[in-house]
Formats: C-alpha cells, sequence, structure tokens
C-alpha cells in the first residue's frame, strides 16, 4: 500500500512539472514570452521579469506618452517633412509592444512586493489573511 501511495505521488509530481514552462535564454530574447507569463497567474516572478529584461535587451523601448508630449512641443516647430521623418524614425517593429511594455511596468509595480522567495505570487486569499494579521497586530 505504502509503495502504491509513494509511486502515485511521484507520478503526480512528475505530471504536475512537465507542465510548468521553462523557456530557454535564446527564446527570452527573441519572442515576447513575458506577456504571456504576466497574464499566467502561475508564473514564476522572478522569470517573468527575467523574460522581460531579456527580451528589451537589445531592442528599442517603445516610446511612453510623456516622450510623446513633449516631441509634440518640440515638433509644432518643425516643418511638415522633418516631423515627418522624424515620425518614422520613432516608429519601429516594437511599437506595437508599447501597450503591453507599459502594463508589465504596473505589474511588476504591484507584484514586486508579493513575491516568495521561490518567485510564486501569493494568491488573493494569502494576501488577505497576511493583511488581517498585520491589522489585527496594529490594534
Amino acid at each position: 500500500m505504502i509503495k502504491f501511495l509513494s509511486l502515485s505521488l511521484f507520478l503526480m509530481l512528475t505530471y504536475a512539472l512537465s507542465f510548468s514552462q521553462t523557456y530557454t535564454d535564446k527564446e527570452m530574447r527573441s519572442k515576447p514570452l513575458w506577456i504571456e507569463m504576466m497574464n499566467d497567474t502561475n508564473a514564476n516572478f522572478y522569470e517573468t521579469v527575467k523574460a522581460f529584461d531579456q527580451y528589451w535587451e537589445k531592442r528599442e523601448h517603445p516610446i511612453e506618452e510623456e516622450e510623446l508630449i513633449g516631441e509634440k512641443k518640440k515638433s509644432e516647430r518643425q516643418s511638415k517633412i522633418a516631423r515627418l521623418f522624424a515620425r518614422n524614425r520613432r516608429l519601429n517593429d516594437s511599437q506595437h509592444l508599447a501597450f503591453e511594455y507599459k502594463k508589465f511596468g504596473w505589474w511588476r509595480i504591484n507584484n514586486d512586493g508579493w513575491a516568495k522567495p521561490d518567485g510564486t505570487l501569493y494568491t488573493p486569499e494569502e494576501r488577505k489573511v497576511m493583511f488581517q494579521k498585520e491589522r489585527g497586530a496594529a490594534k
């Protein structure tokens, strides 16, 4: 009976681990895997940040709204032709990821304090319990 339980536990663990996704550094650099990982509640926080950093390591970061507003003031003084050329230089292949880039920044700030040492994030239920404990200790 013990052998059967041990074997079944081993098989369940092996099955569960086979679904945990691990990516190579090459994959992280070539594909925006961090988007998928960010939206996965079971993804490792530190692996997601690593995937983001590696993807953007040799790419031009998307233009933020604040930068566009500042450039608009400058470009009002430029001629139409100069503005056309400047716009074409600004837009690149990574510009379509601008929304996800900004979303990741927000995700990273909000989850940074909720990462366990192993990289998993606390669930909302665990966060609630922690908050209630802290609140009870403060009284």
